[in-house]
This record gives C-alpha cells, structure tokens and sequence, in this order.
C-alpha cells in the first residue's frame, strides 16, 4: 500500500478555506491575487483528492510549457510526491518522449497507460 500524499508547508487559513470550499464543491475555480498561493491550494487539492481516492488521476493543464516546468518543481518540493513512491508524478517532455504532432487526447492516454497520479501539460 502507497503511503498518504503530504505537504511539505502549511496552508494560511484563508488557503485552508479556499481548499475546504474546492472539496466541498468538487466544480470550483480559485481566483486569487498573484503571490497568493494558488498552486499550494491546488497541490493540496490533488494530495486529498487522491488520498481519499476521490480520483485517480489528477490533470493539470497550463498555458506553457515554462509554467508547467515551474509547477512541476514547486510540486516536488513542497510534497512527497514522486519521492520512492511506486506511481511517479511526471510531466511531458513532448519533444523527447512524444512527438509534437500528438494531440491532446492522446498525449493524455500517454500518461494514463503509464499510470501518472498527476499529469501536467500545455497544449
């Protein structure tokens, strides 16, 4: 058995409404000024969702491919994500693992077949 998703920071109370309200709901958007923390909301999002097997997959899509690199290491390095962990957390180098001419529904079923619990790409 895979051990529980943790955070490595904690939220302020004003996040922890944020993610109580997004968990409430399950259909929500966070609208949050810059600087704010909206990626630690959404890490903390993804660890419950899949902590309380709520989903088993978690598809995060970004505008580029710069914000993707960047969300990608701030999830690395504020959860235990992908560390020893059996289903690594990974996200496309697509100009060296799939080709760019792939379309978005099958660059998803890239990462399902490999089993990825979080997904992140641009399109």
């Amino acid at each position: 058995m895979e051990s529980k998703l943790f955070l490595k920071l904690r939220l302020r109370e004003y996040q922890n409404e944020a993610l109580k309200y997004a968990l409430d709901k399950m259909n929500t958007v966070c609208i949050l000024p810059t600087g704010t923390g909206k990626t630690l909301i959404g890490l903390a999002w993804a660890c419950e969702l899949l902590n309380k097997n709520l989903a088993k997959r978690i598809l995060i899509l970004e505008p580029s491919r710069y914000l993707v690199e960047q969300t990608y290491s701030y999830y690395l390095k504020n959860s235990n994500l992908g560390k020893g962990r059996k289903r690594e957390f990974k996200f496309p180098l697509y100009n060296k693992q799939i080709k760019n001419s792939f379309n978005l529904e099958n660059k998803i079923n890239y990462h399902i077949k490999y089993q990825c619990p979080v997904v992140l790409m641009f399109p």
